[in-house]
């Protein structure tokens, strides 16, 4: 039989008198040896050091006595050896009521290998050797001649444990009745006496005395036939689980998942790498804010292991603690992870039911020890990974159960076996020190391998919008999709939200374009779904949210069956067991505080300060109202170079748009110029520069700053010099930077720009020789590149971001200066290169002049006439005095222009 102790008190008890039991322990096991306490040096609940002399030989030792639930460490024992050698002690005892882990046992036994001077230095006394000590002393009769006393249908499992308590010492048979395989029932024997523990009294008092077995049942065989807590949990357990829909709240189908291809692939590495043992690492994390995606990436690793190549190898079983009714839910989902690998033939076994042991060895039956060997041999794994256990931190009676998952893990982590513990962690929240949960994340980081799910990039949210489009049934309109990207700012939860109100939208009978409006804003949408519903309805969710999960029977007691059927059918409540959480803990959260998750603006503008106020200055021209034809053609902007000018400024909140009309929030200057700066004033650069450089910083500063927060971003360099140089411009134009003696400054004290945009426009230091010949406004187009050359420019201009010297350096100089003569581009003076109009566009404004339509009627009624007759007639009729070579050249670019639109 093996034997364990476990060290006890009731509630109400102080540490000191779990110091003293200890004491009490220390003691008995010296006076065995004939030793007696000499000084008591340090004394807590958990640890005990003192002087020891011998009765007969006056030797004196030094002892360590620790009432660990864990298992020692190699460490402990190191410390000890030093404490020995640079204090001069005949010998040190170590006492412990655990077990010694994997390298602790090694030190022990390569330490028995010395001489008997040099090895009588130091004697380890674990739990077996103790007990022994006690029996043999004849402090506690010993637990073996107890188990004919066990009614004959009690099933344990060869253990028994020295219960030492306030109340007193008792011997602990932990089992089930009528052959279950749960280990949930416990029947005590007074340690002293033998005798079995029958009065009810007694055994409420021992089940109160905090410990693993306050969850087990005390009570006497003969009321073992009521239902037991633990089977019901048992079977409720609830693996998680996918929307039903795209549209669905809950985590995503493993078919609509997007994007995260590297880190399923990490993790699948290691996963290989336990199973090649390359790592002696079991646990693992996946962390991230809520509403990255956790539980999506979780259904999609298990949807990836039963793949072809992968369904042999892996089985991975994910499980919804919200629905946790006990502290002993971590041992039961283990064993019901189990029990389904051999229910889908994942592992073969005669019965589908296994024996497991108590929480502090799960692993020790045969079942168990059956089931590794099989993994083993067969190069297979079982991955149970715990999801959603953050939502019971504030559940104080649920508490212990974190504590029990710090035991299977550590368990796990030390067996070294074909078994994986997986955890989804949530980052964007803290818990005190003193929490069990905090302990439980601390103590497993140097052990576990850690996996952070990122924001979406932009390839990412552009492969989410496209599915969207399959689920909506139409293709996504253009503008609409570059306003979910930049609105949504890489944040999983703000596009799925943004895309399923675009989709009632459309589902309602309305376009597309109805959604592109400020109501793409997250808190607009959550007042509005809260407004929908009737008082009993919100205070319903309400109650959900302060408890969540809250429990199923209590709402219905509360609110009526009626109400809670409403929000389920709306999906607004989730039901998973009997307990009940809101569609989106996001949304929970927003109920029970009315704040929005903290969202750190990151948006770079899509154009330069100049052009942004050029919209802004034609709007308030016209009484804040204008459609996008005319404000096209009052700015000499190109519809595109609009539709970009209006996803910043349907970000910053200061537009509307309903289709083809504008309509300026704020119908003056001052107030739309302040929302705007309260904006950029919210920007993470702008705070982050605060934070680090405090009112100055250098050119070099800035740029640090910058590269490390778009670090992650998956955009090239050069795009990043080019967001930096645009950003920075913004700051300066909206005073919210100044420059002082080369050294940038913050200006906490932002006036209202007093300008208009002819006045902007007059006093802007433009380098003249990238502004093109000066004939912006003229009605003829003297090419000096060909259509071929501008059609060229605008494809790679989509795929590629340089700055304008850069397009100059790489051949593109006639290019820019033809573009910026037909007022189809300009550039910052930041460097930026900005387009104004679509390659489409620009060619309908070149058919306009009036030369290149002069050359269109000479060719339609000539086909077959030559570039050089061509020129001859341009001179003649618009009276230039070309040389030769520039009819040649100038004659020669108007014919394919005439040639390329007739």
């Amino acid at each position: 039989m093996d034997y364990s102790i476990k060290v006890s008190v009731e509630n109400h008890c102080s540490t000191t008198v779990k110091g003293n039991l200890l004491e009490t322990l220390t003691a008995e096991v010296m006076k065995a040896q004939q030793f007696s306490v000499v000084k008591t040096i340090r004394i807590t609940g958990m640890e005990l050091d003192v002087h020891a002399r011998h009765k007969y030989t006056g030797e004196e030792i030094i002892v360590e006595c620790k009432a660990w639930e864990e298992n020692i460490n190699a460490d402990v024992i190191s410390k000890l050896i030093g404490n020995i050698v640079i204090n001069n002690y005949s010998a040190g005892w170590l006492i412990t009521t655990g077990g010694l882990g994997k390298d602790a046992e090694g030190l022990r036994l390569s330490w028995e290998k010395k001489p008997s001077e040099e090895r009588k230095k130091l004697t380890i006394y674990t739990a077996d050797r103790i007990v022994e000590l006690l029996i043999t002393n004849r402090v506690v009769v010993d637990a073996k001649s107890l188990i004919c006393k066990l009614p004959e249908n009690f099933v344990y499992n060869d253990k028994s444990t020295l219960f030492i308590t306030n109340i007193g010492k008792y011997w602990l048979f932990v089992g089930s009745f009528n052959s279950g395989t749960i280990a949930n029932s416990v029947i005590a024997f007074e340690a002293t006496s033998g005798e079995r523990v029958c009065d009810e009294e007694s055994l409420k008092r021992l089940k109160e005395v905090k410990s693993i077995y306050s969850e087990y049942d005390w009570r006497l065989e003969k009321e073992q036939n009521i239902k037991r807590k633990d089977n019901v949990e048992f079977q409720d357990i609830v693996t998680v689980m996918s929307g039903d829909t795209w549209s669905d709240y809950r985590p995503s189908r493993p078919i609509d998942y997007v994007g995260r291809k590297c880190l399923i692939a990490s993790v699948f590495s290691f996963f290989d790498d336990v199973l090649c043992r390359q790592t002696n690492t079991r646990l693992f994390a996946l962390k991230s804010p809520s509403g990255w995606g956790k539980s999506s990436t979780i259904l999609k690793l298990i949807d990836e292991a039963k793949k072809r190549g992968k369904s042999n190898k892996y089985f991975i079983f994910a499980v919804d603690v919200r629905t946790a009714l006990s502290n002993r839910y971590a041992e039961l989902a283990f064993k019901n992870c189990l029990e389904c690998a051999i229910k889908e033939s994942f592992i073969p076994f005669e019965k589908e039911e296994i024996s497991i042991g108590d929480i502090t060895n799960i692993v020790d039956t045969d079942d168990i020890k059956r089931i590794f060997s099989y993994l083993s041999e067969n190069g297979k794994e079982i991955i149970l990974i715990f999801d959603q256990f953050e939502e019971i931190f504030y559940k104080e009676e649920l508490f212990g159960l974190f504590e029990n998952m710090r035991k299977i893990s550590n368990t796990v982590d030390s067996i070294k076996e074909n078994l994986i513990i997986g955890y989804a962690w949530k980052t964007d929240f803290s818990i005190a020190s003193d929490h069990p949960a905090y302990y439980l994340w601390s103590n497993l980081k140097d052990r576990r391998k850690e996996f952070d799910l990122l924001q979406f990039s932009d390839s990412e949210i552009k492969g989410a919008i496209k599915i969207f489009g399959k689920e909506l049934g139409e293709k996504i309109n253009p503008i609409l999709a570059r306003y979910l990207l930049r609105q949504c700012q890489g944040y999983p939860w703000l596009l799925k939200k943004l895309c399923i109100h675009v989709y009632n939208v459309v589902k309602e009978g309305k376009k597309q374009e109805d959604a592109i409006e400020q109501t793409l804003n997250i808190g607009s949408l959550f007042e509005s779904e809260c407004a929908e519903l009737t008082s009993q309805e919100y205070g319903c969710i309400k109650q959900i949210a302060k408890e969540s999960p809250a429990d199923y029977f209590k709402i219905i007691d509360t609110f009526g069956q009626d109400t809670l059927q409403t929000l389920i059918n709306r999906r607004t409540v989730i039901k998973r067991a009997t307990k009940l959480t809101l569609y989106w803990d996001i949304f929970r959260d927003y109920v029970i505080s009315g704040k929005l998750p903290e969202v750190n603006i990151d948006y770079i503008p899509q154009v330069q300060f100049s052009t942004f106020l050029k919209i802004i200055s034609a709007l308030i021209e016209n009484n804040g109202k204008i459609t996008i034809n005319i404000l096209s053609q009052n700015t000499l902007l190109g519809k595109s170079t609009i539709d970009n000018i209006l996803i910043d400024l349907v970000m910053f909140g200061i537009v509307y748009r309903d289709r083809n009309e504008i309509t300026l929030k704020e119908n003056n200057y001052s107030d739309t110029m302040k929302k705007i700066q309260l904006f950029f004033k919210r920007h993470i650069v702008w705070l982050s520069i605060q934070k680090q450089f405090g009112d100055k910083f250098s050119v070099s500063d800035y740029n640090t700053i910058f590269a490390s927060l778009y670090s992650t971003n998956q955009i090239s360099d050069k795009t990043k010099k080019i967001y930096s140089a645009r950003l920075i411009g913004w700051l300066l134009d909206l005073k919210l930077i100044l420059i002082e003696n080369s050294m940038y400054k913050i200006n906490y004290k932002v006036d209202i720009l007093d300008i208009d945009w002819t006045e902007y426009k007059k006093n802007r230091k433009v380098n003249k020789s990238r502004r093109g010949r000066k004939h912006n406004n003229s009605d003829v187009y003297w090419p000096q590149v060909s259509p071929k050359k501008i059609k060229q420019f605008y494809s790679d201009y989509s795929e590629k971001n340089q700055t304008a010297t850069e397009w100059i350096t790489n051949g593109n100089k006639k290019v820019l200066e033809d573009l910026i003569s037909l007022n189809a581009a300009s550039v910052s003076e930041h460097d930026e290169l900005e387009i104004h109009c679509s390659c489409r566009e620009l060619f309908q404004i070149i058919k306009t002049k009036k030369n290149i339509q002069f050359a269109i009627k000479q060719l339609e009624n000539e086909p077959k006439l030559s570039a050089k007759d061509l020129a001859m007639r341009i001179n003649q009729t618009f009276n230039k005095s070309w040389s030769e070579g520039t009819k040649r050249v100038t004659g020669g670019m108007v014919y394919r222009w005439g040639t390329e639109l007739m």
